[in-house]
């Protein structure tokens, strides 16, 4: 549990607490009743906490079926890495292209291309949102995103990114992407440049 849900939660505790106990001596105030103050807090209670109790699983049951929905529908990008794929990428004319430049001028720049391919296509509006060096972010210029839709044809991400002074400097990659429904997802990838190299491709989750 993140620290921000931690706060709400503590928030929302807190604050029923002083609606419990400002309904009890309310209700004392009315009555005088002690059983009769507590009774009424309860019920009051427990109208909150069903209430509570219900919006969690319409949200958990919400989320069951986002994920659901992604298994059979969100597009994902992978590395060629059997031989069988290589060969068939190899010398092949035919590649859509996705280019993408930092927009920072004042630091030394390089050029970098990685091949990939897709599944669960057709992949929409795909684009290079921004590289993350040693902590900084550098966006990229905002381009129009590219459609794919051939899930046999690879398509090469040509990027221009700042450059590291530590040749085995790690950067993380973050793209964007949509199905064909407007489902809207991000894809991190992770890789060295000397010699290119990507080290790991994180499972693509919505945004």
């Amino acid at each position: 549990m993140n620290k921000k849900k931690k706060v709400v939660i503590i928030v929302a505790a807190l604050f029923s607490i002083g609606v419990i106990a400002g309904l009890f001596f309310y209700d004392y105030s009315i009555h005088g009743n002690v059983v009769t103050a507590w009774a009424g807090t309860l019920s009051a209670f427990a109208t909150v906490a069903i209430g509570v109790i219900a919006f969690i699983q319409n949200r958990n049951q919400q989320k069951r079926a986002n994920e659901q929905s992604d298994l059979a529908l969100m597009p994902d990008l992978y590395i060629q890495t059997a031989l069988l794929e290589r060969l068939s990428g190899f010398g092949n004319a035919v590649f859509n292209t996705v280019s993408a430049a930092i927009n920072d001028n004042s630091i030394p720049k390089m050029s970098i291309s990685i091949d990939f391919w897709f599944v669960k296509g057709p992949i929409v509006n795909l684009k290079a949102k921004e590289i993350i060096l040693e902590g900084k972010k550098y966006p990229f210029s905002d381009k129009k995103g590219e459609t794919f839709r051939n899930e046999e044809i690879q398509f090469r991400l040509s990027l221009t990114i700042p450059k590291s002074t530590s040749i085995k400097a790690e950067y993380l990659l973050v793209m964007s992407y949509e199905n064909i429904y407007g489902t809207k997802y991000q894809k991190n990838i992770r890789f060295v440049v000397d010699p290119l190299n990507v080290i790991s491709l994180e499972r693509a989750y919505r945004v």
